[in-house]
């Protein structure tokens, strides 16, 4: 695949599933006319290979998924001034598509990385995480300020970031969504689970790294992990200690 792919100027050679498509030309059902058609979007999408539409993009970008290393790697076959993260592209040279880079051009919308590498793992979820909010309000005690009403829905494989100034409401707003904080008013649910009621069913699905450092300072690695682990992992992590005898500072 690798080879075909650098070398020739078409994908005839090439597994359809490792492969997708970034041009103007509409080759998939708009979203209102896929509902009636049932299902025929994804159809004629998997048998002609994967393919997102890009308005105003002149050409095409061909992009290769190599699974074994996790990797993408794209050529563009035009005549546009495009850019992988400021440096200008050479048309049907290869490069690599590094995690979170961009491809900008004139006249056309940002090509995310993330937005390229969801379309090889459609494939691959079973299934996919649904965060809902609905009608979600938090305000402080004895006052008004807080979080007005709001509500959001995000599926899995999408990255969103929360912007604001400093004391607006951020980290309020991320320890609601991860179940710390109550809200005074809505719901926020994983899968039609509401978040408050169903903590156990839950469990697992929401991993959070706060800004601050909660290590104690005062402890070596060891205790560290001890203090913070279950009793199953913890006694993982001694078998492991013990098989490959390393040593553990007091």
């Amino acid at each position: 695949n690798i080879k075909a792919f650098i070398l020739e100027t078409t994908m005839e050679h090439i597994e359809k599933d490792k492969v997708l498509v970034i041009d103007n030309q509409i080759k998939e059902w708009s979203e209102t006319i896929a509902w009636f058609m049932s299902g025929k979007k994804h159809e004629a999408e998997t048998s002609k290979g994967k393919h997102i539409f890009k308005e105003n993009l002149y050409g095409q970008i061909n992009v290769l998924y190599i699974k074994s290393i996790h990797s993408l790697v794209f050529r563009y076959f035009g005549q546009l001034n495009l850019y992988l993260e400021g440096h200008k592209i050479v048309p049907e040279r290869a490069y690599f598509l590094g995690t979170g880079a961009i491809i900008k051009g004139p006249n056309i919308e940002s090509i995310y990385y993330s937005d390229i590498v969801n379309k090889f793992m459609e494939t691959q979820v079973t299934t996919k995480i649904v965060f809902t909010g609905e009608d979600v309000e938090f305000r402080f005690r004895k006052s008004e300020n807080g979080i007005h009403k709001f509500s959001f829905k995000e599926h899995s494989g999408h990255l969103v970031g929360i912007m604001g100034g400093s004391g607006v409401g951020k980290t309020i707003l991320l320890n609601i969504l991860n179940g710390k904080l109550f809200p005074n008013n809505g719901k926020i649910k994983i899968n039609g689970y509401d978040l408050y009621k169903f903590k156990n069913k839950l469990k697992g699905l929401i991993g959070f790294v706060p800004q601050d450092d909660l290590l104690i300072e005062e402890l070596t690695i060891f205790p560290v992990i001890f203090f913070a682990s279950e009793p199953e992992p913890r006694n993982r992590l001694f078998s492991l200690i013990l098989q490959y005898e390393v040593f553990v500072p007091d």
